[in-house]
């Protein structure tokens, strides 16, 4: 919003004769349009052309429809017309931002939700869920992983774990897991390598030792629930895990990694004993994790007294540091692994109520820290909701309503929902009756770009603009035509594996072609890194890499198209598994002239 951009019109006067035409324009959508010339009665003679500009400006959020059209006039030229349809995008420069109010009230309460001072007024939006069930309790987790824009190995796979369980708790989701799921499943096959493990990145050579583990892990979570898991794929993955756990020699392959594989032979075919015996007598060698993990592999092979036997006596102490790279494991990911597999095995067990409180109080608007974490606990939570009895003795009803009248009627008999896409008024839910409401309100939006200030927590990430010549560019000096040099530089406090960096482009410039030899050389030819994997995308390039306090860069171009005055978005990176790991630099501005 505020971008000022001109785009130029031509007219080409294809004919053996002059003509004369007017060209009219229309605009739906967040744009206003003007022309500093006059559009009307321009005369072209045969096989001139004319350029004019038409002067835009971003007024709004969303896309807008254009419609150009240029018709003759006159009687010679009452049959010539031309016309032009696009369609332009207009994105704030601020993140995404959402703020989520979770709840239990009792019948009789109160509750007041307000526009959050967080958000721009810009398409602000506002949902909310009313249950007399707390399955309401795992949507903003849920949502967060839907909505998760990368697809590594192990996101693929947890939103692959998140949508299985989903369609057994929250109603709305069970017409639409089964497609999705099977999705979730195809593209996990189109990661595995020829080796028949799975690699971190689509297109990787390479298995990754855990996240081929996790993946047949959520896999097994699938074929049980019922979906179908083509013999192709599933083969050739059973027979890599079996190989690694075979082949590969104890001090390489850690503990807790075989106790995952174990797991999976057992879900998927004969149940590896030798190994899980052997583990068994290691259990102290195992974290949470680990020891979920190989009870798992017994309650899949049927052997349940062993299974509860590994469970019933387990100890919550200690403290476990979050990993960014290798086997990714946490604190709330491990312990919803346990929960997880006491709801299967052991559901009576006292400790169940210690991890549910530890999960929830380990919840931050709405949520966990990474997708792992979101993932697990969502499919440990759905298997307490599920297994808990029908409360008969609810009996509320309700009101959701603002200074304008009454939006929703909602009772204890089934769920409710009210959504709004321009949430400007406070909002009042009333109630009356017996028994706990469960609510949940979510306001999505951009936050305000006051709010957002630059920062650097055990990351730093620089964007450096140069021109062909390595010369710093000057921003409110561009000519359309101008190649600009993009230098990123990365690091960090200490090694983090699964760093994204996003870099967001202004309007009025694209990333040049990467297959173009001269857009990928530096002008004092310095060494470059090579990132994991990298996506240039219409208006940003995603990279991810591995950061020590070495300094890392890379480099890529972008063209200078468009004149005009455009928002310049902050770079940003951050640890994918470790949101304390962050950077974000400043906004600017760019002025590109003819």
């Amino acid at each position: 919003p505020n971008d000022k951009f001109e785009v130029p019109i031509k007219l080409f006067n294809t004919t053996d004769t002059p003509h004369t035409v007017n060209v009219d324009y229309t605009v739906n959508g967040p744009l206003s349009i003007s022309s500093p010339n006059s559009l009307k009665e321009i005369t072209l003679a045969a096989g001139e052309s004319v350029t004019h500009y038409l002067h835009i400006t971003a007024e709004g959020i969303g896309p807008a429809d254009i419609h150009i059209k240029a018709t003759g006039t006159g009687p010679a030229s009452s049959q010539l017309h031309a016309a032009f349809d696009t369609t332009i995008p207009v994105r704030p420069s601020s993140p995404l931002h959402s703020v989520i109010t979770v709840k239990a009230i009792q019948a009789g309460e109160k509750l007041t939700i307000e526009p959050s001072d967080e958000l721009m007024d810009l398409k602000r939006q506002l949902k909310i869920n009313i249950s007399a069930q707390p399955e309401v309790q795992i949507r903003p987790a849920f949502q967060n992983l839907m909505d998760y824009p990368y697809g590594c190995a192990e996101q693929t796979s947890s939103k692959l774990m998140a949508l299985i369980y989903a369609g057994h708790v929250m109603e709305e989701y069970s017409e639409s897991t089964k497609e999705m799921v099977q999705a979730g499943i195809i593209r996990l096959w189109s990661m595995q390598t020829l080796s028949g493990g799975i690699s971190y990145w689509p297109g990787g050579s390479y298995p990754n030792t855990w996240g081929t583990g996790y993946a047949a892990l959520c896999l097994a979570e699938a074929k049980s629930a019922g979906f179908d898991i083509d013999k192709r794929f599933s083969s050739e993955l059973l027979k890599y895990i079996k190989s690694e756990l075979k082949s590969i020699k104890d001090n390489n392959l850690d503990i807790n990694t075989k106790a995952l594989y174990c797991r999976v032979i057992a879900s998927f075919s004969t149940p590896p004993t030798g190994w899980m015996n052997h583990i068994a007598e290691q259990k102290d060698k195992l974290d949470l994790a680990g020891l979920a993990h190989l009870a798992g592999a017994f309650f899949a092979a049927g052997e349940y007294d062993r299974a509860k036997e590994l469970l019933k006596d387990v100890v919550l102490t200690g403290t476990v540091k979050m990993s960014t790279g290798g086997r990714l494991t946490s604190q709330i990911s491990q312990e919803a692994l346990l929960l997880s597999a006491m709801m299967d095995i052991i559901p009576d067990s006292p400790q169940v109520i210690i991890l549910l409180g530890r999960l929830e109080k380990a919840r931050v608007n709405g949520k966990w820290g990474n997708t792992l974490e979101n993932a697990i606990s969502i499919a440990a939570l759905s298997k307490y909701q599920l297994s808990l009895p029908k409360d008969d003795h609810k009996n509320f009803q309700g009101t959701i309503s603002n200074a304008s009248g009454e939006l929703l009627k909602f009772d204890h008999t089934q769920k409710a929902s009210w959504k709004t896409d321009a949430f400007t008024e406070k909002c009042t839910l009333g109630s009356s009756g017996t028994g706990r409401i469960y609510f949940l309100a979510t306001e999505r939006g951009y936050g305000r770009k006051e709010l957002v200030k630059p920062y650097n927590n055990h990351l730093t990430v620089q964007r450096i603009w140069t021109d062909r010549n390595g010369k710093p560019v000057d921003m409110k000096n561009l000519h359309v035509g101008d190649l600009v040099n993009v230098k990123i530089t990365i690091k960090s406090d200490y090694s983090t594996d699964n760093v994204a960096i996003i870099d967001a482009l202004p309007g009025g410039m694209e990333v040049e072609n990467p297959k173009l030899n001269n857009t990928a050389i530096t002008a004092s030819n310095e060494k470059l890194d090579t990132p994991d994997t990298v996506e240039f995308l219409d208006d940003r390039v995603l990279l991810f890499c591995s950061t020590t306090k070495k300094i890392k860069k890379f480099n890529y171009a972008v063209r200078v198209t468009t004149i005009g005055t455009f928002d310049l978005p902050p770079i940003q990176a951050s640890s994918m598994y470790d949101p304390s790991i962050a950077s974000l630099g400043a906004t600017a501005a760019v002025t590109i002239k003819k």
